[in-house]
């Protein structure tokens, strides 16, 4: 409990410092070459119900500085830093090295810090680097060239890792990814509330970190025709979401250990507006090693209106359907192999947002999944505040289902959240 009040006095603190300057428009000077700037934000929650030994309030502290500093037309340089304290313990220690090798989440840390060179149609970038190749939104078989920050299911993110770009093109275009030493993902804390529960007998294990020879690479290729923006990309490396491996302790009991298998994925994407909608769809087929063969596919339609009920409003609607199909069975452990790129099979996203001004002063929300086939889904209504470079988020989310399902084996977290960003 004293850890708690002690991160909330921070982020009230922090709050309370920079939220005046801010909101009234003050800003340091910054030069042309040289720009800064970041955010502020805080993230608390109340859990509705009791968990273990889990807490059952959360407060979450992060401070994104980032700088970049352009000598001239062809070069540029970037910085992103990351400090992340949290009254859970999700956080573990000071400064990472570049690589994120120990797959746990740091107070400190550095995001990104790449080096950039422009010359007409070419670019090349060094450095710890953040990718989405992502064309549709929370389903995509083209984005596999980062591991993934876990600790919080629902508030996961890319993990940045160390890498050559280069891109030829414009329109038209050729990319190549290398990432010469393999990054783990982040995977939710033992004891905490996003640790998967087992079966009796079963206990979970640490994960196995591959050692940094381990190298990744990705090709993309994209181009317009007829309006459709086309593509497809290749990747041989390992799949950022691990497989398990049982590993006997006793006659009775196992551990279930996280390792990472090496895969080949070929997708393709496309998009295009269409009747005054936005389309976006992607497939790819994924050849792994010791687990599932399959192919994912992902289409989603979007539009925003505006003058709905005033002059000033806006609506947002974004509608997605995912599902896989496995050509291949290699996996055994069914009952707890939650690969997290496949848990959104046969299911309907949706994400909406209603803006009553065009000052974007107040936003209403909702974003969920719901799975077709099975009792199983996540929903999260919010309302957002919005005054210049300060935004404050309430909301709720919401876990549901059987408890052999992927939200229901979550539904014991349900929580009220609030979330405060400011931006300088």
């Amino acid at each position: 409990m004293a850890k708690f009040l002690l991160f909330g006095l921070l982020a009230i603190v922090i709050t309370v410092i920079y939220l005046p300057a801010i909101c009234l428009g003050s800003v340091s000077p910054q030069s042309e070459k040289l720009k800064w700037g970041g955010t502020l934000e805080s993230f608390g929650a109340v859990y509705l119900q009791k968990k273990d030994q889990a807490e059952n309030a959360y407060l979450e502290g992060r401070f994104r500085p980032y700088f970049t500093y352009t000598p001239d037309e062809k070069w540029l340089f970037h910085l992103v830093g990351d400090g992340r304290p949290d009254s859970a313990g999700y956080a573990q220690g000071s400064i990472n090295n570049i690589a994120e090798r120990t797959g746990r989440r740091w107070y400190i840390n550095v995001r990104e810090a790449y080096a950039e060179f422009n010359y007409q149609w070419f670019r090349t970038r060094i450095g710890k680097q953040v990718f989405d190749w992502s064309v549709t939104d929370t389903v995509s078989p083209t984005d596999n060239l980062c591991a993934r920050d876990w600790t919080d299911i629902i508030r996961n993110e890319r993990v940045g890792a160390p890498a050559v770009a280069v891109r030829l093109g414009y329109k038209a275009y050729l990319e190549a990814v290398f990432l010469p030493l393999f990054t783990p993902s982040k995977l939710p804390v033992k004891g905490g509330r996003w640790e998967r529960d087992l079966p009796p007998g079963f206990i979970n294990g640490d994960q196995e970190i591959l050692s940094p020879s381990h190298s990744q690479a990705g090709l993309r290729a994209g181009t317009t025709v007829a309006g459709f923006d086309l593509g497809a990309s290749l990747y041989r490396g390992y799949s950022y979401s691990p497989a398990v491996r049982v590993q006997p302790i006793s006659r009775f009991s196992a551990q279930l250990i996280p390792a990472y298998k090496p895969e080949w994925v070929y997708s393709l994407f496309l998009a295009r507006e269409l009747y005054s909608l936005n389309l976006r769809a992607e497939m790819g087929y994924f050849q792994q090693i010791d687990q599932d063969n399959f192919v994912q596919g992902v289409i989603g339609l979007d539009k925003e209106w505006s003058g709905i009920i005033r002059p000033v409003d806006s609506f947002f609607i974004l509608l997605q359907y995912a599902n896989d199909i496995v050509t291949k069975h290699n996996n055994t452990i069914n009952y707890v192999n939650y690969d997290l790129r496949r848990v959104l099979d046969n299911a309907i996203m949706i994400k909406s947002h209603y803006i009553f001004d065009s000052e974007k002063r107040w936003t209403v929300k909702i974003e969920g999944s719901f799975k077709l086939n099975k009792n199983d889904s996540y929903l999260e209504p919010a309302i957002v505040w919005r005054y210049k470079r300060a935004e404050v988020e309430g909301g709720v989310d919401i876990l549901m289902g059987q408890k052999n399902t992927f939200f229901g084996g979550y539904k014991e977290n349900k929580r009220i959240y609030l979330k405060m960003t400011v931006k300088y």
